[in-house]
């Protein structure tokens, strides 16, 4: 009986040592596995465009102008034989009503900003302010008596940050002296440094005090004229002058701004008083005890609700604005329509034509020379203009080349101008540009065309592979390596995609950071990492 007895004691300790061995083996094999992770810099799949695809070169190259059906000639500028360069004006569209529109929407924009301003200082007070619970009714106590607060509420203050005005971009000259958007300004000449509206790309501002003094410098500075008003030197621009002592904003629009001549040198009061200018009262700062003291928890949360809401209507008002100037003064920029050949003015039409009508109103057609005739991506359409150079290639050769684009069209392309690297789900727009070395090029030869981008490394969005994304209940997430080497979750926010298979991230990764690829059955939270050659271990 010892034997059996022997026999089993020897199978079941066996089988625990296995046991044990297998489960030790388990786990010593399980603190050995590390996940590969990778830097966040070396996955980025976007660095902006340099945008390849192909282009003709061509020798006949016609040019046909079509009247705008929405806009009146103010005059013809060359007449049918005239002989003309790239950049000659050919025709001036009247801009009076534009002028007009663009102050207009300058000053909504500025009232909005007022708005916006009185509205998050009210949210700050309301923030800030004192609630009052009422003490629970007693039995038989009249429910139709108000309870009147003690009035010891402390008063609340107000967090300034909140009333902070938007950031501004400086447009300084010169020999500016102010460089601070709260500093007040008491001479206004052509180096004043001016402050430009969020969002805007050309309509200022400026803090003044009623005895600012403003120059006939200044004003030929914002018509775009050099000081003494003899020459033209940039584009005219909205200026508004804001006057808190006054509780007064002044707005001089230097597209309708009359030329000042020798004026003399004035203060503000006496300039408003001399000169028809659009001007605006504004609220002024909100002082003493603040006024929302004494609601209950669920008024001053309510409230609060209601002003967030308001602020969110006037920001997308504010945008709306914003958007619809920078139509308008495209549609100035346009109102001078330049020749993009060179070449000799075939045919001028009738100013009795209909700007709807389907026959061009004048053609040029050019004499000599070589055109490039080629198309950019939607995504690289506004980092290119007129008057940007293009890097070309001669296929056959190998020569390398540049061409300067003289025109884009606001229209896509009806046959895609499918370029090497472009997303095959935009468009692409037709642009044309002049080959002032034509050498080693003939008529309708195919080139290789690259369009190089001017994003900065600052404002390329950071992207990762959409493959390295999960998502649980709505929420995407990454698995990045923590300061112990060791795997977590980590949330963020997406944005755009970019080729079909890059995802934006706008928040919770920066590129200094490491993440794993989420698919494998070791990968999970708590798993060590194993760290990429080129970074230091933990």
């Amino acid at each position: 009986m010892k034997k059996p007895l022997v026999a089993v004691l020897c199978t079941a300790l066996g089988a625990v040592l296995i046991g044990g061995s297998i489960l030790g083996y388990s786990i010593w094999s399980r603190s050995r596995v590390q996940i590969p992770v990778e830097s966040v810099s070396v996955l980025q799949g976007y660095w902006g465009d340099n945008n390849s695809t192909y282009g003709v070169v061509t020798t006949d190259m016609t040019q046909e102008v079509f009247l705008k059906s929405d806009m009146v000639v103010d005059e013809v500028l060359v007449q049918e034989g005239d002989t003309v360069t790239v950049g000659t004006p050919l025709i001036q569209y009247d801009t009076t009503l534009i002028n007009l529109d663009l102050e207009m929407q300058a000053l909504s924009i500025d009232s909005i900003d007022i708005k916006l301003n009185a509205a998050k200082q009210e949210l700050a007070q309301l923030q800030a302010a004192t609630t009052y619970t009422p003490p629970a009714q007693e039995p038989g106590t009249d429910s139709d008596t108000p309870v009147v607060p003690d009035g010891s509420f402390d008063e609340g203050g107000i967090d300034t940050a909140l009333c902070l005005p938007l950031p501004r971009t400086l447009l300084m000259s010169t020999g500016s002296s102010n460089s601070d958007p709260d500093e007040t300004v008491y001479y206004l000449d052509e180096y004043t440094t001016l402050f430009l509206k969020d969002g805007t790309s050309n309509v200022y501002e400026v803090k003044c005090a009623p005895e600012t003094v403003i120059t006939a410098a200044f004003l030929n500075r914002i018509r775009g004229y050099s000081p003494d008003g003899e020459r033209i030197t940039s584009q005219p621009m909205m200026v508004v002058l804001k006057i808190p002592d006054k509780n007064l904003h002044i707005y001089l629009d230097g597209y309708t701004q009359e030329d000042p001549g020798d004026m003399e040198d004035m203060d503000l009061m006496t300039f408003l008083q001399s000169h028809n200018v659009q001007t605006s009262e504004t609220p002024g700062i909100i002082s003493g005890e603040n006024p929302y003291n004494g609601l209950t928890p669920d008024e001053k949360a309510k409230q609060i609700s209601e002003k967030e809401g308001s602020i969110n209507t006037l920001e997308l008002d504010r945008r709306e604005a914003v958007l619809q100037y920078e139509q308008l003064q495209n549609k100035y920029e346009d109102a001078i329509v330049k020749s993009t050949v060179n070449g000799q003015v075939k045919s001028v039409g009738s100013l009795e034509q209909s700007g709807d009508s389907a026959e061009a109103f004048m053609i040029i057609s050019s004499d000599d020379g070589f055109y490039l005739k080629s198309f950019v991506n939607e995504l690289a359409l506004d980092s290119v203009s007129v008057g940007q150079y293009v890097s070309i290639m001669n296929m056959e050769t190998g020569m390398m080349g540049e061409a300067e684009i003289t025109s884009i069209s606001p229209y896509p392309s009806s046959n895609g101008g499918d370029g090497y690297s472009t997303n095959p789900n935009t468009s692409s727009y037709p642009f044309t540009a002049y080959i002032e070395d034509g050498s080693g090029y003939k008529n309708n030869q195919s080139v290789q065309v690259t369009i190089y981008d001017n994003t900065s490394p600052e404002s390329t969005p950071l992207t990762i592979p959409k493959a390295y994304i999960r998502n649980d209940n709505g929420q995407p997430y990454v698995y990045m390596a923590d300061e112990n080497g060791r795997l977590k979750k980590q949330a963020v926010k997406t944005g755009k995609i970019y080729y079909g298979s890059y995802q934006e991230i706008l928040d919770g990764l920066t590129m200094d950071d490491l993440i794993a690829f989420p698919y494998g059955k070791n990968v999970r939270e708590g798993v060590k990492v194993e760290m990429p050659d080129t970074a230091e271990s933990y």
